[in-house]
């Protein structure tokens, strides 16, 4: 029997859209520990780039990069903009995602990440740099994730601006929930190990 991969699966019964969210100005959500593998460097000058500091007022996007980590402290010096929030480790997620209009992640390399998936459980779409994990979960999840071709502070910008001003939002929250409950959630994991399990009931050879 050849090899099949099944995903971790998220609780889709917890990570789920909030019944009512203010959406007064668009936000983004930035979760991982702060190396440099994440790249939260460039998160930070690409969202400093893309909204500068001196043009920004009330109805601007702002960020809030959750997470801990060695590049805490630079971070925080170069972080000249009040639209920007180091939260530091946080216990729960959740309220950052079902306020957040978009997830981002800058990293370089991945697992299937978890904080993508419970973002897309919550109806938060996506934008993503271009790896193999990333890739993965953009197959299944389509418009709900955006694909960010080049790893560099213009690019990233420039993805930044036009997701703030994206008029698909509502289509794109409505892709990540259901991408999330139909492939990511601990629910269709737990049908992939019953299919896997009848098929390998069925292939054993009669006593």
């Amino acid at each position: 029997m050849a090899a099949q991969a099944i995903r971790n699966g998220v609780d889709t019964d917890y990570y789920r859209p909030a019944e009512d969210v203010p959406n007064e100005r668009p936000g983004f959500v930035w979760v991982g520990s702060l190396i440099p593998r994440k790249e939260p460097n460039l998160m930070l000058d690409a969202f400093q780039q893309a909204f500068p500091r001196e043009d920004f007022g009330p109805t601007c996007p702002h960020i809030s990069m959750l997470g801990d980590g060695p590049l805490i402290n630079q971070l925080a010096s170069e972080a000249d903009h009040s639209g920007v929030c180091l939260t530091g480790a946080v216990d729960d997620p959740l309220p950052y995602y079902q306020t957040a209009s978009w997830f981002v992640s800058t990293s370089r390399s991945e697992g299937l990440p978890n904080a993508v998936l419970e973002s897309l459980a919550c109806g938060v779409p996506a934008l993503l740099s271009d790896i193999p994990a990333h890739r993965e979960i953009a197959e299944y999840a389509g418009e709900a994730v955006r694909l960010v071709p080049e790893q560099g502070t213009d690019a990233w910008a420039e993805a930044l601006q036009t997701a703030a001003s994206d008029p698909h939002l509502p289509e794109r929250r409505h892709a990540a929930r259901q991408a999330a409950e139909q492939h990511f959630s601990a629910r269709a994991t737990a049908q992939q190990y019953m299919a896997l399990y009848e098929d390998l009931v069925q292939q054993e050879p009669n006593s």
